[in-house]
């Protein structure tokens, strides 16, 4: 009885403060997958391997299953991701024992019109073991290239919610630009 009180006050409280879930059915969160058709997903860098194009390709297909629609008046999502290796840990022979993949992706929503609604950075990493077999390495590495996929599809299916959900100004090209160093008068 204390808990069926608690939890409905707990309700009752959140519902009072205006607290709507994010993936609620009339809210912007989930409506959001009716407001986005998926672009192009690419990786950066020209001199790719297919094997190396497969995280894009798996971040497409997952982008895909979230926003299903596809028309010209709804909004356009592109993606570009760039990866790095980086070492984890290095052995007293000099040797890699385990490594990381960095990704990062960059997205951008544009309207029909073509202004662009949102422009946000994403990254995900996925640590492997580099074994003595190159076979053995190679499909931890695979392994891991998809892992920080997966996990960068959803932070972008999150944040296209978020972004219906509660919509911002999208930043001006100046606001993208670094900032230039001021010169100080002596």
């Amino acid at each position: 009885m204390r808990n069926l009180f608690s939890t409905t006050l707990l309700a009752l409280s959140l519902t009072a403060c205006g607290y709507t879930p994010l993936y609620a059915p009339m809210a912007g969160g989930a409506a959001s997958a009716h407001k986005v058709q998926v672009g192009t997903v690419e990786m950066g860098g020209s001199k790719l391997l297919p094997g190396e194009r497969r995280p894009a390709q798996r971040i497409a297909q997952k982008l895909r299953l979230d926003f299903p629609d596809q028309a010209a008046t709804l909004d356009l999502l592109d993606v570009n991701i760039h990866e790095q290796t980086a070492t984890l840990a290095v052995e007293k022979t000099a040797t890699t024992s385990r490594a990381e993949i960095i990704m990062q992706a960059t997205l951008t929503l544009t309207n029909p019109e073509g202004k662009v609604l949102l422009r946000t950075q994403v990254s995900a990493s996925s640590a492997y073991n580099v074994e003595e077999s190159p076979y053995s390495t190679e499909a931890s590495k695979n392994f891991s290239r998809l892992t920080a996929a997966d996990n960068i599809a959803a932070e972008i299916s999150r944040r296209i919610a978020l972004y219906y959900a509660h919509p911002i100004a999208a930043p001006t090209p100046a606001e993208l630009a670094p900032e230039q160093s001021k010169k100080h008068k002596p």
